[in-house]
């Protein structure tokens, strides 16, 4: 077990368990029972939409603004990664991308450090991140901050919207440390 080898599990509105993890630039590792609340049935699934699920890492599932089952990951490594967003649809029991992009992109020259949306007291989601240059984590720089009322649409402390994917040019950096 590594600490860079997350595992998390959810369970959705029908009941079925999804599990994902041990995956640190790995091909992605996800699991979905075939009968509802029950671990025994755990069943491997290779691919979840089957693009961009060969180099993942930090898997995280969350609840969306509706009640709605989400996937977030990095595809790529240190210092040259994009976060995805999965959303699960029960009727079919397919997974598709929440957004049509990744939200974070380094543009081939860094990786965003963040850390899972939180819904606050005002019902947005609220997200902080880390720019990282190399995998040594002496190249961190620039805190930056994004907020978003359906995970879809982001924008920055002041209101201003947010083009997809954010990158460092175009995010609002909160600290900006060298």
């Amino acid at each position: 077990w590594d600490s860079h080898n997350y595992l998390t599990m959810a369970v959705d509105r029908d009941g079925y368990l999804h599990l994902a993890g041990n995956m640190h630039v790995d091909p992605l590792v996800y699991f979905r029972s075939s009968n509802p609340l029950d671990a025994t049935s755990f069943e491997r699934i290779d691919w979840m939409v089957g693009s961009e699920e060969s180099r993942c890492t930090y898997p995280r599932f969350m609840t969306g603004p509706t009640g709605e089952l989400v996937f977030r990951y990095r595809h790529g490594s240190s210092g040259n990664g994009v976060d995805f967003y999965n959303v699960y649809d029960p009727d079919k029991r397919e997974w598709r991308r929440l957004l049509d992009k990744p939200l974070l992109d380094g543009q081939g020259k860094m990786n965003a450090y963040a850390r899972m949306p939180q819904l606050g007291p005002d019902g947005r989601y609220h997200m902080i991140w880390m720019w990282r240059d190399t995998p040594d984590c002496a190249t961190n720089h620039d805190i930056s901050y994004a907020c978003s009322s359906d995970l879809i649409n982001w924008e920055t402390s002041a209101g201003n919207p947010l083009a997809l994917p954010i990158t460092l040019r175009t995010g609002e950096i909160v600290d900006p440390v060298p």
